[in-house]
């Protein structure tokens, strides 16, 4: 939870669970889990979802108190949120010819998963392709959408049916590569071609009415398995 005194005099702030009492630290009950305030000064908190493993977004309602005032707030919380690595080679793994194998390409995707997993965090990595199961160590999750040799413009043409298939909370794209390596568009239309994937993920979010946090990653070196 995060607020800023808006007064500017500096006063300390507090954080509370109870819209209607200062520094109640919970545990309360939400829609999908718990929530408890582990410090009233800095909003840090910690949620629990429910034992049978809700999944999506739940949110609750806090309190920020100073000496003269209070405000109130609502915190959204992301529960085990499905994760699709969207891209081409880079996202799948890179490589060259049939070195490495496809089911040993990992791509980023086996550091970010082993990272996410390891500070405690429980994601679902979802998409229509599987590969790194056989890799050593393997990815924990092999799932992802990333497609060797994909323009972004394919990729535009396709991520609304992909999401369809394998719907998710937050799309990792990273794409442009093979567009800059071809001489078909210029540089204006290369963009537009990412900016497209942009619009089709958001015509997805409001066919759905599923929201969607995209994050799109600048154009990296291939030359890293």
């Amino acid at each position: 939870m995060r607020a800023t005194d808006s007064d500017s005099n500096a006063n300390e702030l507090t954080f509370s669970l109870d819209p209607n009492a200062s520094m109640v630290t919970g545990p309360i009950q939400t829609d999908k889990g718990t929530v408890e305030i582990l410090d009233v000064t800095t909003g840090e908190f910690i949620y629990t979802p429910n034992t049978l493993g809700p999944r999506g977004l739940d949110t609750f309602q806090f309190r920020v108190d100073d000496p003269e005032s209070f405000a109130l707030g609502v915190e959204t919380v992301i529960i085990n949120p499905a994760i699709m690595p969207l891209g081409d080679s880079i996202t799948l793994g890179t490589f060259a010819g049939e070195i490495p194998p496809l089911e040993t390409r990992v791509g980023y995707r086996r550091k970010l998963f082993d990272g996410l997993t390891n500070n405690g965090f429980m994601v679902d990595f979802v998409g229509g392709e599987s590969n790194g199961e056989a890799a050593i160590p393997p990815v924990g999750d092999p799932q992802h959408e990333g497609h060797g040799g994909f323009t972004a413009l394919q990729i535009a043409q396709n991520v609304r049916f992909w999401l369809m298939l394998n719907p998710a909370d937050i799309v990792l794209l990273h794409a442009g590569t093979n567009t800059i390596n071809s001489d078909n568009f210029d540089a204006v239309t290369r963009a537009g071609h990412v900016e497209q994937i942009l619009d089709e993920i958001d015509q997805w979010e409001l066919d759905t009415s599923t929201p969607v946090s995209v994050y799109v990653a600048k154009i990296i070196d291939r030359s890293n398995p």
